[in-house]
């Protein structure tokens, strides 16, 4: 009953889930032929001289269903370490697998013998080892082609399969004997009271063999008890049929490599899912499955089989002859039991046999776990080390709270808390002090809502529903009305927190309207500063203004005087006073240009909004200077760019900020030799900007060039230092930038860049 389990091998087997599998597509025992294949190259090409000095003992060991297969692995980890350990010669061992748990039949044959032949033709192996009946069955058959004179060592096979080989005197055995009646008695005996006994088995061909062997055995040893054998049920109605067992049954866990429906179990996940389920003691027959779930009895011990089956392979292996070799088989030992399993069926020990050994007691505390118990003491101590210092924090956040609720008064900042799904309020009396409510009342965001100013109230509530779709931080200023103090600023800055479906925010809020207030006044003084710099722009201009107005004012005069004269000669004809006409009306029109220019220069208003060609503005700037610019000497270069840059912002300003460039530029160039002076202004349309350069001739600036925006900062001898902080200040206004640098003509190069307006 022992050893003739289906392997499906230990890497598959550990992946297993419950008690099934899923059988993989390629067969193991066919990687173990590649793998053989490449040993047995190695073996041939190795170097001759190294064989010769001390030639390993070539070792074949031919497993029914894999060497890790539970619960033959302990059997084959013992027979190894035993053999290498006594062996007087290295041990060069392969390993192979018929796997037959999958693999059932002898047409499986073919390809493992043809395999096995064409590598040891030449070079067989000093040993064959079959482990388990079915790997006997299969050297049986094909004895006269493989290994006909190499001796053969058989292990894991019960005493009940030998007889069914032929006798042969190169054939060793060191057989197992399952005493199923020593089983039954002990089942028996710790359930005195048993009316059924399920037999859980698989429907593998070892499965069956053994299944026949205890109906034939089973039934007189015990009678009265009605058996019930489960080998016809998938693994699933097993479990169920266990898990349904009265209190007095029992079940006894034989062999399920392979369940009715085909699909294959790995033997230790097997047993412990039907121990789980079970509502019965579970029995078993191996040593190697006592702590599994079983509870115990004269149990198989399968390891003791790998150590003496090595002694046996030391032996031929040194050339004693099989017959010479007298093996006893492998029987069980005394009774064990499982002292979890005693407890959870309250099965008394004196219903155990004298000589029973105990295992799985729960020693005492200190015994078992020295160093959990140290452990727990020093993580004690630690706790209560964290506990004090956890009190005294307590104790500073305290301390530290009632500082903050002091500085918050002090700040005349209130703090809030608000549920969201409900929709009220929980604040701090500053903070009703700065609504003007009482806190004495339930307060919810409704009642809020009422102070805050008509004109905020849509923002306000905008910011509340982004607050309740999404958690994080969210802030705010608006007004209110306050009941005493009317319109009032009102900060407010909070996060807000989901927990499924609670949601909650906090946060606080404070007065800031004398803030607002200075604001708006700093706001209203850079609006002089801005008007001023104008009217002082406008100082510089008055020689432009009285040369550009001189020209049309002299020219009217001369018309006019020419018109006096015509009309005192009667003969002077119609078409020349209709010509000096309109010379005084155009000459007239150009000086109400130049005054309208100067007087939008100079006035004070909101800043405008609309689109503006930036080109029409330098055009209409530069014709403002271009009689100052004659009498200074300085030529004007311009290049502007085909298309149209516009952008959107106040002509008014814009202008103001070309002016300053150009007056700086202008300044500048005054120590300059008159024939060097030239003032070049190029526009152009770059990645939806627009760029404006402005570029003089003079000596430029060795300094820093950001200090030049900075206020009050100044390299002129009259100057207030506020102009290009000013055009700084316009140009960010109007999303734009400006910056400076040396121009390659030795003087500044100012480049400014705007957005260009959308296409309307």
């Amino acid at each position: 009953m022992v050893l003739e389990q289906e392997d499906l091998g230990i890497m598959e087997h550990r992946r297993l889930t419950g008690t099934s599998c899923q059988v993989r597509s390629i067969s193991r025992w066919r990687i173990a032929v590649a793998w053989l294949a490449l040993l047995s190259f190695w073996q041939l090409s190795a170097p001759t001289a190294c064989a010769q000095a001390n030639p390993p003992a070539r070792v074949l060991v031919i497993y029914s269903f894999g060497r890790d297969y539970p619960p033959f692995h302990e059997m084959s980890r013992q027979f190894v370490n035993r053999l290498r350990e006594i062996s007087p010669r290295p041990i060069e061992l392969v390993e192979s697998s018929l796997e037959m748990a999958r693999f059932d039949g002898p047409e499986k044959d073919n390809a493992l013998t043809e395999f096995l032949d064409a590598v040891y033709r030449e070079h067989p192996p000093d040993l064959v080892v079959l482990v388990g009946a079915p790997s006997m069955h299969f050297m049986s058959r094909n004895r006269e082609r493989l290994f006909k004179d190499v001796p053969f060592l058989i292990l894991g096979a019960d005493k009940r399969r030998i007889p069914e080989i032929s006798e042969d005197n190169d054939l060793t055995c060191v057989p197992s004997q399952v005493d199923l009646a020593a089983m039954m008695e002990d089942v028996r005996m710790l359930r005195p009271r048993m009316k059924r006994l399920l037999v859980v088995n698989g429907n593998a061909p070892v499965d069956r063999f053994w299944e026949s062997e205890m109906r034939r055995e089973c039934p007189p040893l015990l009678p009265g008890v009605e058996i019930e054998w489960l080998g016809d049920l998938p693994f699933a109605a097993m479990l169920d049929r266990v898990a349904a067992a009265a209190p007095d049954d029992a079940v006894f866990y034989g062999i399920v490599s392979r369940d009715q429906d085909g699909i294959p179990h790995e033997q230790d996940a097997a047993l412990e899912a039907v121990a789980l389920r079970a509502s019965a003691p579970v029995f078993g027959w191996s040593i190697e499955q006592l702590g599994k779930g079983i509870v115990g009895g004269r149990l198989l011990p399968l390891g003791d089989g790998g150590r003496k089956a090595a002694d046996v392979a030391a032996k031929l292996l040194s050339g004693e002859p099989a017959a010479s070799l007298a093996v006893t088989p492998i029987t069980a030992l005394s009774p064990e039991y499982d002292d979890r399993q005693l407890k959870r069926w309250n099965i008394p020990r004196s219903l155990l046999p004298e000589g029973s050994r105990i295992r799985f007691e729960p020693a005492s505390l200190w015994h078992t776990h020295r160093t959990t118990v140290t452990v727990a003491l020093l993580v004690g101590l630690v706790q209560t080390l964290m506990i004090v210092l956890l009190l005294a924090a307590r104790r500073q956040s305290r301390e530290r709270g009632e500082v903050l609720e002091l500085a918050a008064e002090a700040a005349h900042v209130g703090f809030w808390h608000g549920d969201l799904n409900s929709g009220q309020i929980k604040a701090s009396p500053k903070w009703c002090e700065l609504f003007g409510i009482k806190c004495s009342k339930i307060l919810r965001f409704e009642d809020i809502m009422r102070l805050v100013h008509p004109d905020d109230a849509q923002r306000v509530r905008e910011t509340l529903d982004t607050s309740l779709q999404a958690s994080g931080f969210h802030e705010i200023e608006h007004r209110i009305v306050h009941p005493d103090k009317g319109m009032r600023w009102i900060a407010s800055m909070g996060s807000t927190v989901t927990d499924g479906s609670s949601r909650r925010c906090r946060g606080l809020s404070i007065d800031v309207t004398d803030r607002k207030q200075m604001e708006e006044a700093s706001a209203r003084q850079r609006s002089e500063i801005e008007h001023l710099s104008r009217l002082a722009s406008l100082g510089e201009l008055s020689g432009a203004m009285a040369h550009e107005l001189n020209q049309p004012l002299g020219s009217i005069l001369a018309n006019a005087q020419a018109v006096r004269r015509m009309m005192e000669d009667a003969g002077a004809a119609t078409e020349e006073w209709r010509e000096v006409i309109d010379d005084i009306i155009s000459e007239d029109q150009r000086a109400g240009a130049v005054i309208r220019r100067l007087r939008q220069l100079v006035r004070r208003g909101e800043t405008l909004r609309e689109r503006v060609d930036i080109n029409d503005c330098i055009r209409g700037m530069l014709e403002l200077l271009r009689g100052e610019m004659i009498d200074k000497k300085i030529v004007v270069e311009t290049s502007l760019c085909k298309t149209e840059p516009i952008v959107i912002g106040d002509p008014v300003q814009l202008q103001q900020v070309i002016l300053n460039l150009a007056a700086n530029a202008r300044d500048a160039m005054e120590a300059c030799p008159p024939h060097g002076r030239r003032l070049m202004v190029r526009t152009s349309c770059q990645a939806e900007r627009v760029v404006i350069e402005v570029c003089d001739t003079g000596p430029g600036h060795d300094g820093d060039p950001d200090m030049l925006f900075q206020s009050f900062y100044t390299t002129k001898a009259q100057g207030l230092g506020l102009g290009l902080p000013i055009c700084r200040s316009i140009l960010d206004a109007h999303d734009g930038t400006i910056r400076c640098s040396r121009a390659d003509s030795g003087g500044m190069l100012f480049r400014i860049e705007l957005p260009l307006a959308d296409t309307p």
